[in-house]
């Protein structure tokens, strides 16, 4: 493997579900920001490094480029949940 982590198939759910996060919809948005929260705080969720930050970089632009305020604020709240849970977690090993 040369030092580089297998690519697992939520690698790839997770990066087909940031991509849907470019469609302007706000409903579109608005469940892109609950299905990342959703991988990404779950407690044997396998998402690390690189998808884990494509995740966090969603989230964030889906904060700073709606036009929903709803939106906007369930973005930056789900972000900080997301970090929360991975600093929860880092302390527990």
């Amino acid at each position: 493997m040369n030092g580089k982590r297998q690519r697992l198939l939520i690698d790839a759910i997770v990066e087909t579900i940031c991509r849907c996060s470019e469609d302007r919809d706000n409903q579109v948005q608005l469940e892109v920001i609950k299905t990342l929260l959703s991988i990404t705080i779950a407690v044997n969720s396998k998402v690390h490094e690189r998808t884990l930050m494509e995740a966090f970089k969603t989230q964030y632009s889906i904060h700073l480029a709606t036009n929903s305020q709803v939106n906007r604020n369930t973005a930056k709240a789900a972000l900080t949940q997301m970090v929360n849970a991975v600093f929860a977690k880092m302390d527990t090993y």
